[in-house]
This record gives structure tokens, C-alpha cells and sequence, in this order.
């Protein structure tokens, strides 16, 4: 009696895995064995790390990556859950205030190397970041590193006056900013590209800051372009910044006033995406090159 051979297609194991569809996602990241996991980590405020480890022995710390030190931390959080290891820290608390990085790391009970905190993927594509802290020169920031462990990240933001208010008022549109020590209480509109003052726009000293109107009087007209807002002179300036920005793309969630002649509008106040104020002058015609781009 002769048998069939069966063709390596018809084998059931052969079967099954063709049926499987070749977009199946790869399998979530584990940690790896015996670290201590990440349950929740965020920096709420700009500046305070909530962090909560699922339970295990031992204290929270930092390990500079620089150096390796360890870094004792002070929570202000009472340990209620006895499911997780909690801590509440101030991150201003840190020496320094340049760039750096320290990794989350447990210290065993009984002492030993400390052990990186293991952390899942960080949400990805959300409308909100993290705000610079409240002294306005400094950025914290969480990540994780090749190997999935958390990280904290410091970096230093460029000086700028940050932005108060901002309002249409009768005769243009009101700018208040936070003063600024040893620069020139003038608001300067400056081109782009160029370090040229396009139009400089006085500043009084308010109960709430320094404020400022734009109008389109001194403004050139007939062209479409980006103006920089700042703070000082040509020779030294700062730019105007979001207050407490927590926002990804903040021009497309914050409305801005614009300005209008008798050909429609003339002016738009937009945000870039770091959050620094920028003026777009428009061409009489609002169906212009460029003009759907701020809308």
C-alpha cells in the first residue's frame, strides 16, 4: 500500500502559522526578573515627582548616571498603600541646576547594590508634557533608558520673560510680562531671521507686571512673515514665553486675539511648539500664502 507524502503547506502546524496575520503586535515589554517594577510615575507640577514601585524591601533613591552617586531623597508622602512603595519628591531639592540625569533605583533593606526601578513604556503621543518647574529656568523630564529602566532628566531653559496676560484691548492687543532684572522694559518685535528690531513697543510697570500694546501702526505692511516677540533691545533680549506651558502644540489649544484693518486680519498672535510668543503679519488678502497655516 502506497501512502501520500504531505506537502510541508498541509502540516497543521504549517496551517495554523500561515493563518496567523502577519501585523499581530509584538508582545508588551517585560521587565526583567527580580526588579523592582514602576507602577506609576509623573512629574506633576513641573517640578514633583509622584512615583509609586510595587512593594519590595528597601528605599527609593537617585544614582546620578554622571557618576554613579546615590542620592538619598526626602518624600513628603505618607506610605498608606502597603501594596506600593510611594514617595512624593521636590526635584528642585537637587544640587545643581545645569544638565543631568539620575536613574530611580531601590536600595536593598540589607543593604547591597541599589537596584534600577523598572518602568513600562511612557505614554506616547499626549496633548500634555511637563511644565518647566517654577523657577522658570529649568526642565525636568521622565524616560526610560534602553532597558526600560526610569529615568529623570534635568535641563536648563533659556532665560525669557514669561507672559501674564495677554488680552484684545480698544486699541490694540495687551501684553503683560513678568520683569525681568538688568533688561530694557521694552517689547521688541524682531524678524526672524535677522537680529533687526522691526518695531519697539514701550512697556509700563503695572500692578501685575509690565505691559505692552501691539498695535499695527508701526508695523510694516504688503509683505506675510513670522515676527519674534522679546523683551530688552537688539543687542539684548529675551523672548516671551508661555507661562507654565504644559501644552504639546500649544497654538493649536490656546486662542489668541489678532488684529483686523478694513481688508480683514492683519495680525495673528501664535505660539511655537517650546511656547515662546511669535506675531504673524498677514497680507491684505487672508487667503494669502501661509494664511491657513494658523488657523
Amino acid at each position: 500500500m502506497k501512502f501520500a507524502r504531505r506537502r510541508a503547506a498541509d502540516a497543521p502546524g504549517a496551517r495554523a502559522a500561515a493563518e496567523i496575520p502577519q501585523d499581530t503586535p509584538a508582545p508588551p515589554p517585560t521587565p526583567p526578573r527580580r526588579s523592582p517594577v514602576s507602577a506609576y510615575a509623573g512629574i506633576v507640577d513641573g517640578q514633583t515627582l509622584w512615583l509609586a514601585v510595587e512593594a519590595t524591601a528597601g528605599a527609593l533613591a537617585f544614582r546620578a548616571s554622571e557618576d554613579g552617586d546615590v542620592v538619598a531623597v526626602r518624600s513628603d508622602l505618607a506610605e498608606d498603600q502597603p501594596a506600593y512603595r510611594s514617595i512624593r519628591v521636590d526635584l528642585a531639592e537637587l544640587a545643581g541646576d545645569g544638565p543631568a540625569s539620575y536613574d530611580v533605583v531601590l536600595v536593598p533593606a540589607g543593604g547591597g547594590s541599589p537596584k534600577p526601578v523598572w518602568s513600562p513604556p511612557l505614554p506616547a503621543g499626549e496633548p500634555l508634557t511637563i511644565p518647566p518647574a517654577r523657577d522658570g529656568r529649568t526642565q525636568f523630564a521622565l524616560s526610560r533608558t534602553d532597558d526600560g529602566f526610569l529615568r529623570i532628566e534635568r535641563r536648563a531653559l533659556a532665560p525669557a520673560a514669561e507672559l501674564r496676560q495677554v488680552c484684545l484691548g480698544g486699541d490694540g492687543i495687551e501684553l503683560t510680562v513678568d520683569p525681568v532684572a538688568g533688561v530694557a522694559s521694552t517689547l521688541l518685535l524682531l524678524d526672524q531671521q535677522a537680529p533687526e528690531v522691526v518695531a519697539s513697543i514701550p512697556l509700563e510697570p503695572t500692578a501685575s507686571g509690565w505691559r505692552g500694546v501691539v498695535t499695527l501702526d508701526p508695523l510694516p505692511t504688503g509683505s506675510d512673515r513670522v515676527l519674534r516677540v522679546g523683551v530688552g533691545s537688539a543687542e539684548s533680549w529675551q523672548p516671551v514665553r508661555r507661562r507654565h506651558n504644559d501644552l504639546v502644540n500649544p497654538n493649536r489649544a490656546v486662542l489668541l486675539p489678532q488684529l483686523y484693518d478694513d481688508d480683514g486680519p492683519r495680525l495673528r498672535m501664535r505660539w511655537t511648539g517650546a511656547g515662546l510668543l511669535q506675531v504673524r503679519l498677514l497680507e491684505a488678502d487672508p487667503s494669502g500664502p501661509g494664511a491657513e497655516d494658523d488657523a
